[in-house]
């Protein structure tokens, strides 16, 4: 059975992840984006970690830090992180000085500027309130097809559009318990502020079942 319902996810995520491909609702942010992030990790995850973006290549090694972190103090193996925004913007000269903006991608796999054949020089930068509402869609799907019991929302921002997507209104209060749809929806610090300490508080909100 279990397998089953991994395959069905599996097929979901699948054309989950094609309809991103293909989104076009951030034109001015895709042309520096080689492909949208997607989620990863167990396909019939026990928790659900949600970061605000991809980030760059500290971010990333911070994301599986945090991954093993979770799986330590929650003991649990089954996860699955992803991201509140698919395609991480950027600050680039280049783009602004030749106003080139493009549906197209203009980085290569290799994430060669294909504007001026060298290494892209884009600086990430914080997603806006845009940029969040414009991806939140697809997170709810996500969580609605993986369906964990468990939801680790972190920062406040990812916290606060993920939280009023399902009806909570009230001021959003972090670290804290939430109880939505019979899942346990957790609001933690940022990802590049989570430490062992804020792991075992989390783990302290679960066991308490004191949601706001």
């Amino acid at each position: 059975m279990e397998k089953l319902a991994r395959e069905q996810n599996i097929s979901r995520i699948i054309a989950m992840e094609e309809r991103i491909s293909k989104c076009t609702r951030c034109v001015l942010q895709r042309g520096c984006v080689y492909r949208p992030a997607t989620g990863k990790g167990d396909l019939k995850p026990e928790i659900l970690l949600v970061f605000h973006s991809e980030g760059n290549g500290n971010d990333r090694k911070k994301i599986m830090d945090i991954r093993q972190l979770i799986k330590k103090h929650f003991i649990l193996d089954k996860v699955y992180h992803t991201f509140a925004v698919r395609c991480q913007p950027k600050s680039c000269t280049h783009l602004d000085n030749l106003n080139c903006f493009s549906s197209k991608c203009l980085v290569d796999q290799e994430q060669t500027c294909r504007v001026t054949r060298a290494v892209c020089e884009g600086i990430p930068i914080m997603p806006g309130d845009i940029e969040i509402i414009s991806c939140l869609h697809y997170l709810i799907e996500e969580i609605d097809i993986l369906s964990p019991q468990i939801v680790v929302l972190f920062g406040d921002r990812t916290s606060y559009f993920t939280l009023k997507a399902y009806g909570l209104l009230d001021s959003i209060i972090t670290p804290s318990l939430y109880m939505i749809n019979g899942r346990h929806v957790l609001a933690t610090v940022e990802a590049d502020q989570f430490t062992s300490q804020d792991a075992k508080e989390l783990v302290s909100y679960l066991h308490s079942e004191h949601a706001v």
